[in-house]
This record gives C-alpha cells, sequence and structure tokens, in this order.
C-alpha cells in the first residue's frame, strides 16, 4: 500500500504489505517532520500484521539518489529520517522485507501509486525513470538476489540505472599531527605546532562562544571540558535540569547514596530544595527518597563539570532550557550575545531515549525523542541565522548508521540530523546558504561509558561485542574531529591545489566493527570511519534473479501459501477446495516459520504410505529475533525443535493427508525421541568485514555459510515412517534430521496425529506420570519459606525478553526438593488469547507450539541454575548439551485457556556443576499435558 499521508486513528488492512512514499518538497521541516511521524504511525498500525506474513516494508525519499554522499544537493533532508525508520524495522520485523530507497530530487510527483504512474518527470527519459521505479519495486519483491551486496543492503539509491549502496570506509582517527604547522584562517584559529617529544599539542585561544546542548553531565559535560581545555573559549551549557541551588550545611562531607539518604531521612523536615510535588509530612516514601538522592547527586555534578570547565581556563555559564521550546532558547541566546557577542559554534548533543519496540511505542513517546533531536536543531539553527557560525557539530548515533531495537525515534531523529549537516555542507560548496561559512559535522556515536548507557544497556551491548568509548578518550576525538575538519575547510579555502573535502558524517566507536579494535595501545587509537561516497555500483537489471544454484522443488513463497494463504498455489488443484470451502491443517506462519526451501523430494505426492524422503532448507539469519529474545549466540531449543519438524508437516500435506477425511482434522504433534549433537551458533556481526559484505570465518570455505548475508543455511530431512488410521484419526511417525552441511545437528523420531474436532473435546491429558507422585515437603519451616517463595521473571537479568519467554514467574524453588531430591522448579504463565504464537501458529486454528512449551521448562531450568549456581549471564549461556531426551505431548494450550504451570524435577548435576539434567511436566487450567525426560544444558563460557 502506498500511503503519503495516515492520521493517528488510521485503520490498517491486515492484508495490506506497505510502501510509505515522500513526495519531493522543498526543505521545508515542518511538513516533512509531521509525514515522517505519521510515517512511523502507519509502521507501528502495520507491524503485527506484517510480522504475520510474508510482506515487504519499504520507505522512498527523494534525497537524490544517494542519500546525500553524491554531489547532487538536497532539497529536504528531512527525508533522511525514513531510512532510520526503515533500518530499525529490519531489525525488529524478523521475515519482513525491508528497504528504503533514494531517488533523484529532480522528480515532481503527487503520488506513487502501485501502477508506478507519475505526473511528470525532470529526467531526461521517462523511461529510463520508470525503469528505474520497476527495479525498485523488483527489489523489493525479490527475497534472494544473486548480488550479495544488494541482498543484505537495506538502503539502496537508485540513481542513472544503477543501484548505489553506501558503505563504510574505516580509516584510523586524524590526529593533529597531520595537520601543517602553520596555516592562517579566519574559519578557525586551531594552531597545531607540536611541543616536544611528548606527542601533546599547543593551541592557541580562541574569541569562540560556544553552545553546547545535552546538559552539563555525562558526555556533552566531558567534550565540553576537554574543548575548554584546548581552547579556553566561552561555553554556553543548556540542559533540562534546574541550575544546583547551594547544598545544606548537613550534606557537608556526606559522599555515598547511602549516606545521602540516611542525611535526608535525618533532616527532612529542613529540606526545601527538592523538586517533590508534594512532600509527605513526616518522611519520604522509598520512591521519593531515591528521587531526592538522584536530585543531590545530578546537582553535585553539574556544579563539578561547570567548576572543571572554568578550571580548564574558559568562562562558562548554564542555561536551564527546553532545547525544544524556541521562545525559551531564543531568549538564552539573546541574553548570552548581551553577555558575550555573537555565537561562533553549536554542538547539538542534547537526546533522551524511550526505548520500546515500534509496535508498542506510543505517538508521545516518539515525539518526545524525535524532538528533542530535531526541533531543537531547527531551534539552534533558526536563532542563530545571523550569528557567523564557524562550526555545528551534532551528535548522532550509530542507531542512525544501523538502526537499533527499540529506538526507532531515536534512529529516524539522528538521520535527520545526519542529512542536514549534509545540505548545509552542499549550500557551503554553493555559496547560498544562511552558514556558508560554517563547517557541519555529524558525529555518528557508538555507546559512550556514561550518558544513557544504564549497567544492564552496558552489558547488552558488550555482550554483543561492542566496547564502550571511555569519557576522556571520546571527547579527545570529538574535538580531534572538529580541527582536523576546520583544517581542510581552511586549506581548501586558501589554496588553489585539490584537497580532500571535510567529512560530514563520520562514525567513531570503540570496536563496531569486527577488524576494528581501539583504546588498546597506550597512544590515541581510537577509529573514525567516513560514510564513502564511492559506492559500489551495481547494474540493476542482473539482481532479480534467485540466489539458489540447486533446483529448488518448492520455493518460500509456495510454503508459505500452504501456511497462510491458498494450500493449492503450494500443491496443486486437488488442495482447490481448501482455498476457501474447507479449512486444513497448516504449517506455522511468520515469524515461526521456518522453511525456505524443498529441494529433494523422494516421496510420491498424494500418497499418504510410508517411504521416500524430503529434503528441504532454511536459511537461519544470524541477526534473528529469537537471537536477540533469547539474549543467547546460540540457537534456542524450541526453534531447532521447530526448525526438525516442520518438513514433516509438510510432508504429511505433499502426501495428501487432507484429503482423506471429509471432515475438518486438526494436525499435533504427539511426541518424539532425539538426539542434539551440538547446540547451533550464529556468527556474529562481528565477524563481518564491512568492506567485503563476507563472512571471515575459516566456515567460509566449506559452504556451510550463505554469502548473501549473514545466514547459516541448515539443511532438514523428513521421512514417513508408517502410517495407521482408526476412529477418524491419522498417525503418522517420522524420521527427522538437521545437518550443518554434512554434519548432523538434530537426530531422531517422532509422531503426529490428525485428530478430529470430536477427539480434541475429549483429552484426557497425560495420566499416572511417575513425577506427579511427588509431595511438596511438609516441614513446617519449609512451607513458612514457600509461601513468601515467588518471583516475576521480567526483569531478570539473564532471562529471556518479552518475544521468548513463556513463563511470568517462578512460584517455587527447592534446591534438595523435587522426585530426585536434587531441586525442584515451579513456573507460571497466564494465558493471553492475544499472544503472537496464537496468530502465527496455525492460521485458521490457533495453539500454543508445543516447541515453546518445551521452552518453558528449559526456561525454569534456567532459572534455577542462575539461581542456585550464581553464574555471570553476561560470561557464560547455558545451552543444550549434547544428549538423548523424549518429549509427550497430550493436550494443547489453545486461547481460552487461562493457566500453565510447568514443574521441572533436577535429576542430575555433573562436571563440577556446569551441566544439568531435569525431567518436567506441564499442565494447563490443572490438567497434565506435556511430560519432558532427560533434557540436558551446559555452562559455555561466551
Amino acid at each position: 500500500m502506498v500511503a503519503p499521508n495516515i492520521t493517528s486513528d488510521h485503520k490498517q488492512n491486515p492484508d495490506t504489505s506497505n510502501l510509505i512514499n515522500t513526495t519531493n518538497s522543498k526543505f521545508d521541516i515542518n511538513n516533512t517532520k509531521s509525514f515522517l511521524k505519521k510515517a512511523f504511525l502507519l509502521a507501528k498500525q502495520s507491524g503485527r500484521y506484517l510480522t504475520n506474513t510474508s510482506s515487504f516494508f519499504a520507505t522512498i525519499s527523494f534525497i537524490g539518489g544517494s542519500f546525500g554522499f553524491g554531489d547532487e544537493n538536497i532539497s529536504d533532508p528531512i527525508q533522511g529520517g525514513l531510512a532510520g525508520l526503515t533500518k530499525t524495522a529490519a531489525l525488529e520485523w524478523s521475515g519482513v522485507l525491508c528497504r528504503a530507497f533514494d531517488f533523484s530530487s529532480n522528480i515532481e510527483t503527487t503520488n506513487v501509486n502501485v501502477d508506478l504512474s507519475f505526473k511528470s518527470y525532470k529526467e531526461p527519459s521517462d523511461f529510463d525513470l520508470k525503469s528505474e521505479i520497476q527495479a525498485a519495486v523488483s527489489l523489493m519483491l525479490t527475497r534472494y538476489s544473486t548480488n550479495s551486496v544488494l541482498h543484505n543492503a537495506v538502503e539502496i539509491g537508485i540513481k542513472d540505472r544503477f543501484c548505489l549502496i553506501p558503505e563504510m570506509t574505516n580509516q584510523p582517527l586524524l590526529s593533529l599531527s597531520s595537520v601543517p604547522e602553520k596555516f592562517d584562517s579566519d574559519i578557525s584559529s586551531v594552531k597545531s605546532s607540536m611541543l616536544s617529544e611528548h606527542g601533546n599539542y599547543k593551541y592557541s585561544k580562541t574569541k569562540d562562544i560556544v553552545i553546547i546542548t545535552g546538559g552539563a553531565r555525562g558526555v556533552t559535560a566531558e567534550c565540553a571540558i576537554e574543548l575548554a581545555s584546548r581552547f579556553s573559549p566561552v561555553i554556553i551549557l543548556i540542559g533540562r535540569s534546574p541550575l544546583p541551588e547551594p547544598e545544606p550545611a548537613w550534606l557537608n562531607g556526606v559522599v555515598s547514596e547511602a549516606d545521602i539518604k540516611k542525611a535526608v531521612l535525618a533532616n527532612f523536615a529542613q529540606y526545601k530544595s527538592v523538586d517533590i510535588d508534594t512532600l509527605p509530612l513526616s518522611s519520604p516514601t522509598p520512591m521519593e527518597l531515591q528521587k531526592i538522592c538522584r536530585t543531590i547527586i545530578a546537582n553535585r555534578e553539574i556544579s563539578q563539570t561547570l567548576e572543571r570547565i572554568s578550571d580548564a581556563g574558559s568562562v562558562v555559564e548554564y542555561y536551564s532550557v527546553d532545547i525544544r521550546n524556541f521562545e525559551d532558547v531564543n531568549k538564552a541566546i539573546e541574553d548570552v550575545r548581551k553577555k558575550f557577542g555573537k555565537i561562533t559554534a553549536i554542538v547539538h548533543g542534547a537526546g533522551t531515549l524511550e526505548d520500546k519496540l515500534i509496535i508498542d511505542k506510543t505517538e508521545a513517546q516518539f515525539s518526545s525523542v524525535f524532538d528533542t533531536k530535531v526541533v531543537g536543531m531547527e531551534n539552534l539553527l533558526n536563532v542563530t541565522i545571523h550569528d557567523e557560525l564557524k562550526y555545528v557539530v551534532f551528535f548522532s548515533s550509530v542507531a542512525a548508521r544501523y538502526g537499533n531495537a527499540g529506538q526507532v525515534d531515536y534512529a529516524m531523529a539522528n538521520e535527520v540530523l545526519n542529512k542536514t549537516a549534509q545540505y548545509y555542507s552542499k549550500q557551503q560548496n554553493n555559496k547560498n546558504g544562511n552558514h556558508d561559512k560554517c563547517q557541519f559535522i555529524s558525529i555518528n556515536w557508538g555507546p559512550w561509558e556514561g550518558g544513557m548507557v544504564s549497567p544492564s544497556l552496558k552489558n547488552a551491548f558488550l555482550k554483543r561485542g561492542i566496547d564502550l568509548i571511555p569519557l576522556k578518550e571520546g571527547a579527545e576525538s570529538f574535538v580531534d574531529e572538529i580541527c582536523i575538519s576546520l583544517s581542510k575547510t581552511d586549506q581548501k579555502t586558501t589554496t588553489d591545489q585539490k584537497n580532500t573535502p571535510p567529512d560530514v558524517e563520520v562514525v567513531i566507536g570503540a570496536s563496531l566493527f569486527g577488524d576494528v579494535k581501539s583504546y588498546q595501545n597506550p597512544e590515541k587509537s581510537n577509529s573514525t570511519t567516513e560514510i564513502s561516497s564511492d559506492y559500489k555500483k551495481h547494474d540493476i537489471k542482473n539482481d532479480t534473479q534467485n540466489r539458489q544454484s540447486q533446483p529448488i522443488l518448492f520455493s518460500r513463497e509456495q510454503i508459505l501459501e500452504f501456511a497462510i494463504g491458498s494450500p493449492s498455489k503450494a500443491f496443486g488443484e486437488r488442495y482447490r477446495e481448501f482455498d476457501t470451502e474447507r479449512e486444513i491443517a497448516r504449517l506455522p506462519g511468520p515469524p515461526y516459520f521456518f522453511m525456505d526451501r524443498v529441494i529433494k523430494a523422494d516421496a510420491k505426492q498424494w500418497e499418504m504410505a510410508p517411504g521416500g524422503w524430503i529434503e528441504a532448507q532454511f536459511d537461519m539469519p544470524c541477526d534473528g529475533w529469537y537471537f536477540r529474545a533469547g539474549h543467547t549466540d546460540y540457537l534456542p531449543f524450541s526453534i531447532l525443535l521447530e526448525i526438525a519438524l516442520q518438513p514433516c508437516g509438510w510432508l504429511a500435506a505433499y502426501s495428501g493427508s487432507a484429503l482423506k477425511s471429509k471432515e475438518r482434522l486438526f494436525f499435533r504433534n504427539l511426541g518424539g525421541e532425539a538426539q542434539i549433537f551440538e547446540p547451533v551458533k550464529r556468527i556474529k556481526r562481528s565477524s563481518v568485514s564491512i568492506t567485503e559484505q563476507k563472512i571471515t570465518t575459516d566456515k567460509e570455505q566449506t559452504g556451510l555459510i550463505s554469502m548473501d548475508r549473514d545466514f547459516i543455511t541448515l539443511t532438514m530431512r523428513a521421512k514417513m515412517t508408517s502410517v495407521s488410521q482408526a476412529g477418524g484419526m491419522i498417525i503418522q511417525n517420522f524420521l527427522m534430521e538437521v545437518l550443518l552441511g554434512n554434519n548432523y545437528i538434530y537426530k531422531g523420531k517422532t509422531n503426529f496425529g490428525f485428530f478430529t474436532a470430536h477427539a480434541f473435546a475429549n483429552q484426557a491429558g497425560i495420566q499416572n506420570a511417575a513425577l506427579m507422585s511427588y509431595n511438596l515437603p511438609q516441614n513446617d519451616d519449609i512451607l513458612s519459606e514457600l509461601e513468601d517463595y515467588k518471583v516475576d521473571i521480567e526483569g531478570c537479568y539473564g532471562m529471556p525478553e518479552k518475544a521468548l519467554r513463556m513463563v511470568d514467574s517462578i512460584e517455587l524453588l527447592l534446591p534438595d526438593g523435587g522426585t530426585y531430591g536434587k531441586g525442584f522448579i515451579k513456573g507460571i504463565k497466564k494465558v493471553n488469547p492475544e499472544e503472537w504464537f496464537f496468530k502465527a501458529h496455525f492460521y485458521q486454528d490457533p495453539v500454543c507450539p508445543g516447541s515453546l512449551g518445551v521452552e518453558s521448562f528449559l526456561q525454569i531450568v534456567k532459572f534455577y541454575a542462575l539461581n542456585v549456581w550464581q553464574y555471570d549471564p553476561d560470561k557464560y549461556d547455558l545451552v543444550m548439551a549434547s544428549h538423548t531426551h523424549k518429549w509427550i505431548y497430550r493436550g494443547q494450550i489453545i486461547p481460552s485457556c487461562k493457566k500453565i504451570e510447568i514443574c521441572a524435577h533436577v535429576k542430575d548435576i555433573t562436571n563440577n556443576s556446569t551441566k544439568i539434567t531435569a525431567d518436567g511436566l506441564l499442565y494447563v487450567d490443572g490438567l497434565c499435558i506435556y511430560q519432558m525426560e532427560d533434557f540436558s544444558m551446559e555452562l559455555v563460557k561466551r
């Protein structure tokens, strides 16, 4: 669906795939800002439908065909925010093909309809433009391309019949030693003469008046201090916090948080300076006390920052201003001018976070984050339009360059900053902009130690192999980047020689790329990455073929038709009646769909009989949602089990099982026994060379790794070994295998059944399982402890996030309990009929996957290990060990169910408490329906 306009109460058609388009307009920030928010709302409202279908999501900008990195001028840089939306959606929406296209800004259109009709063109040839648009549509509809770069790229510029892919260029961070010893410039008074052998630099004092937004704490504060120590300009800090008031005498010498809280409690009646709406008469609540303590600590940090800047040689003033309010910003800047003169530089570092997935984020949360960056930028540029700015630095983020799950607003806003910097830089070249002598830089920072990076977020970054930028080194890099950029500008304006133009968009981080490791050398070893304007050009006419060289019997699209579409499009005319008249047992749909193709079928179609293997493949994305949700680099067992079982379901349909009865048949797994040989570990993105866009591990030569993206291709085999029919039921037994190359990952046997609705109505569950005889200890002391033991899983570090979390709370944990006397744990999950898996599994027959029931059992075993072994989840992961296990299903969890109870009995703990084996039972509304036997997990180093 093409939708340039949307209102907040827009009703989205669940059958629609979405294409968002923005028209080519002149630089009108208000119009495009409004459009970006509407685009976010459309994505939010469409996301749930898109992730449940095989669909695409695309945005179209008209920045010039190269996202601002080419020579062409930019008419509307705010459109750049669309790419931030698409890149974030690509991370959050597994299975949805996401593309951000950029076209020439010399196109006048009123709308881009699905038939690709345009009103008019300014290009030399209508045919050329139409062919480029058609190529873009082809790229959206083609999930696998023979061109690895195109397949992996989210951002694709299309210009002059070529696809232009922005690429990262790694380079060492330049230092002032690379600047000529002597140069004179009206733009910068930076001097780079070196001092002795110490490698330090001598800088002249400046008369600059620098506005720095982002407050007087954390990242921007450290940058302000470094700027003061180098140049001693007048520094004006703008932040949201109020200017600190003098502390009462009873806080003198009180340093630690605990001591501050004690002092506040002891002197609360006298405390008058804390911003709390309603103070209690006697003592504060714990939450109010925490707020008071944080305010005191924040005030001290602000005061210390102001003192450090002053000690470094700068005059400094602090203004408490909401950067989004134009009148307040203008008033503050007018006051600065009266005191010090015209503004000469801006550093826009203000930002805030409201992390939530696109589909969960509210419009108010989006606006809070987006406006702080974008409206704040607009206000700063407007109020300084008559000042003679030398440089403007935007603090952008790697979230803009790559997208970041949960930060769509932050990614979009920072992409706007990036393209605005490009816009003004190009205006400078043409000498027709308001700030035509000003150097613009947009620094896409990696995560810092401090600022908005909380301890939990820090752990998440480190787990992904992303080191944090130390405050001191990051601040030095910030000032160096300004100096080098200004020196390039100076050389360009004062000589006739051809010089490298200043970088506008740069990425600075500690270890953002696998082959760059920073801050390991005592000398400066940070790295900066320029987004190169030297594109890889790809002829668009050759990039729409399927990437698989071997024959495909059934494509992903055909298999998806069986899962969520028309079965006749998957298997042929004999299944035509199931398209509309009858319902058929299906495969799961996205995001629980794990078959990309069938490449071999020895079994005979329409013959429900033993014999013949079918062979399928799944291209497991190494950034799949289940890795992120599980906080793991190892494939969760529930996903591996589904990967093994789904070809069995496909083979059952291929053999014509649904035609054996005139009644509606429901398909369920009944159990199995299998051996896991080794857990499947993804290939981290940190091992991907950005320039080559290939995986550089030793597995590259084995053919196991797909070169088109970060994929690991798994091969699944299924064989029907026996079939029996009785009482309207069909029972089928299968052999199943999962291989990585020629190596077994998982292998075993399983059985499925086709049942009528009447058969389901008489389910008796599992009867007389040995674990059912276990009774809780009757000791009064133990019973008393049990009554008090209950843990909410949400927020428990080391446990999965919501998308994969299959337990709400832990009700009981007995380290020495259970049938085997080695541990017992009981978890609870309330059934939510709106959960994602009911929509994905199955179409027309919502039921919780049995594999997720096993997952809930494994998750409470993991909780036991976390709490009894006390291992650090940042250093160790609990994964499936090499072992054989069994499972039995005798019931189902459907949306009308209310409560799930999972019990695990620890059977054995070996290898010095690094391997755990457990049995378990799962109950739904009091009926035991699942039994798990001999499941083993072990600790491995990350």
